[in-house]
Formats: structure tokens, C-alpha cells, sequence
């Protein structure tokens, strides 16, 4: 077995080179263990002669190497056990496989997906007392880019939207297994799922992708709002496959702004139509003009079907209708709210603007 690397070598646990710095050294024979866990490549440093190491999985792990030596004085050099151990906080080898838990139990795979959301698009819902809102701030990349497309929010089943932040295709795949779970609940129980049994199984769902070496954790965290029997009910589910209920729930880039602007209201105490106006305001507040691009308002929400408020059959004998309907928020609405946003956020900025300069003066 040769190393790749000149002065490389598989070792059963990190050494100290006691010996005249002339020395050179091969690899000349391994014994593979009949369990393997991890690999620990040792190397000589030039400088001080010492063999460090670092962790490196590997499919073929050797327990045990013997090595012979050349020196002008044929000084036979000793190996100690060193004393050197990786950090705690140490990511080397605990971050390559999405099974393995850090010292201090940490899944760096999951940590990472988590990042993943932190940088994806600010979206947040608002769980108001005749509904619920989903809004979701989409970046203009391109003046190409037609309005309106790529859609982030997405239609669960007719009671229930979805909306995602982090990576695009994750979020899509999250989205059909939602609605496949949605299918499967209606053909079973003959009804409409219910909005905590969703919430559960795309948990669940969530959870087990962070079990195994062969897959990873999804990049991205869902909002999920509905309405059913007990009412409008939001949720959110996080790449580890945690899950809370809110009255208001926000991700992605712009979080804490938007939650901090969520916890100054009473969400539960909101009607739809201002709902809308609150959830434009909170997504322009949020969005960082000096590093991010030029934005649209992606909005919808959960309410009573004004054309059909009492329950309607969907098509199968026992299937019925809560009544409660996912769209768009109606475009004029969207359009107004955001103007209204906008204008208070600049009379905002003019109004610390003002605020600032009167404190210079009082100072000078």
C-alpha cells in the first residue's frame, strides 16, 4: 500500500518522532482491522520533525503499519504516543458522513444544511385569527426573468400551502413528498389531512435523511399553514426534522429582523387584510438593500372559499370539504401593500435620518 503523499503514513494512533532529522520512511506493510471506523493519516513536518495528524475516513482502514528507516549513523528512532489531540470542536472527519456524531454530539450535516436555509430567500407566516399568510421575498437575478415565476410557495392540498427557503430543487422534492402524503391520507381516511398529521409525517419525513451515510438532510426549512377542523394552524419544519407550531414563523436570511418586527404584534388578533399589509411591511424591513438585489413579494393565504363557505363534496363518496381554501393573495391587494411598505419604510429611514443628524448637531 502506497501513500499518495510523500511523507504520509497510515497509523494506528498519532506519534512523536524521536529521532535524527535525516530520516526517511516508507510504508512497508498494513494489516486491515476487521471493524473499520476511521483512518488516522500521520505526516512528517520538515520543520520540527514531529508526525501530525488529521482524521480521514476511509473504506479501507489499516490498524496496524511497520516502517523502516535509513540514517548515516543508524540511530534506531523511537516512537512515543503523542500527547496532541484533535480540538473538541474539530470538524476534521465528523463532517463527511452524515451518521457520524461529533465528541461534543454535533451533526455537522445538519449544521450545514442549516446554513444552507440561512442564506436561502426571508420568508415568514403569519397565523391570523380568520386564516393564515405565507409570504416569501424573491430576489430579481436577472431582468430576463419573467415575473412571478419560480415560485417558492406551493398548493399541499386545497386547505393547506407550503412555503420553502434554502435550496430551490430540495424545496421542490419537499413539496411533492407533502402532496404525496396529502394523497395518501385522503385515499385512506377518506378526508382531508390534517394540518398537525402533515406536519408530522414531513418531520418524520425530514428526520430520516439526516440517518444515514447514503443521503444528506435537505437545505431547506418549510412553513407550512392550513386550516381544518380546529382552525388555521401553522407550522415549521427544520432540515433536522424538528417541528414547532407558531403564531408567526420566519427563516432565511432576513429571520431575525422579521421575527423581532413578528413579536412586536399579536398575530392572532390580525384579520387576512392586515395580515397582508403587516407580512409586505415585514418582508421590505427585513430585506438588506445594501447586499441583496431587487425584489418581488411572493404572498398567499389560507381562508374561507367566499363562493362556497359550508363544505362542498370533491368528487368521492365520504370526501368533503372544509371550506378552507390556499391562493394567491388577490394582486391588486399584493401590489397596494407593498406600496404602503415601502412608503413607511422610507419615511422610516428619513425620520432616523433626521434623528441622527439633530444628535450630531446637539453634540458639536
Amino acid at each position: 500500500m502506497r501513500c499518495q503523499y510523500p511523507h504520509a503514513y497510515l497509523l494506528l494512533q498519532p506519534f512523536k518522532l524521536q529521532a535524527p532529522t535525516n530520516l526517511t520512511f516508507k510504508l512497508v506493510h498494513a494489516i486491515p482491522p476487521r471493524d473499520p471506523s476511521t483512518t488516522i493519516a500521520i505526516y512528517l513536518s520538515p520543520s520540527t520533525n514531529c508526525l501530525s495528524d488529521f482524521i480521514i475516513p476511509s473504506r479501507r482502514i489499516y490498524s496496524e503499519a511497520f516502517i523502516s528507516y535509513t540514517s548515516r549513523n543508524h540511530r534506531s528512532p523511537r516512537l512515543t504516543p503523542s500527547s496532541h489531540k484533535p480540538p473538541a470542536d474539530s470538524r476534521t472527519g465528523y463532517d463527511l458522513s452524515n451518521s457520524v456524531f461529533s465528541p461534543d454530539g454535533r451533526n455537522f450535516q445538519v449544521e450545514y444544511a442549516q446554513k444552507a436555509v440561512e442564506n436561502g430567500p426571508t420568508t415568514i407566516g403569519l397565523r391570523c385569527k380568520d386564516g393564515i399568510i405565507l409570504a416569501c421575498e424573491k430576489l430579481i437575478t436577472s431582468k430576463l426573468l419573467v415575473p412571478g415565476s419560480n415560485k417558492r410557495i406551493s398548493t399541499i392540498d386545497r386547505h393547506i400551502g407550503i412555503a420553502t427557503s434554502g435550496l430551490v430543487p430540495d424545496g421542490k422534492h419537499f413539496t411533492n413528498r407533502a402532496r404525496e402524503e396529502a394523497i395518501s391520507w385522503r385515499r385512506n381516511f377518506k378526508d382531508s389531512v390534517p394540518v398537525a398529521s402533515l406536519a408530522d409525517r414531513m418531520g418524520s419525513y425530514a428526520q430520516a435523511y439526516t440517518l444515514y451515510s447514503s443521503v444528506r438532510p435537505f437545505g431547506v426549512t418549510a412553513i407550512l399553514g392550513g386550516a381544518d377542523d380546529d382552525g388555521p394552524a401553522l407550522y415549521m419544519i427544520e432540515p433536522s426534522g424538528m417541528y414547532w407550531g407558531y403564531f408567526g414563523a420566519a427563516t432565511g436570511k432576513g429571520r431575525q429582523a422579521a421575527k423581532s418586527e413578528i413579536e412586536k404584534l399579536n398575530p392572532t388578533e390580525l384579520t387576512l387584510l392586515q395580515g397582508v399589509k403587516e407580512a409586505a411591511r415585514i418582508i421590505y424591513v427585513a430585506h438588506d438593500d445594501n447586499k441583496d438585489k431587487e425584489f418581488e413579494i411572493e404572498m398567499t393565504w389560507v381562508t374561507k372559499d367566499s363562493k362556497s363557505a359550508t363544505a362542498a363534496a370533491t368528487g368521492g363518496k365520504g370526501m368533503v370539504w372544509n371550506g378552507w381554501v390556499h391562493e394567491d393573495v388577490p394582486k391588486e391587494l399584493l401590489e397596494e401593500a407593498s406600496k404602503e411598505a415601502k412608503k413607511a419604510l422610507e419615511e422610516d429611514d428619513e425620520d432616523e435620518g433626521e434623528t441622527k443628524e439633530e444628535k450630531m448637531d446637539e453634540d458639536l
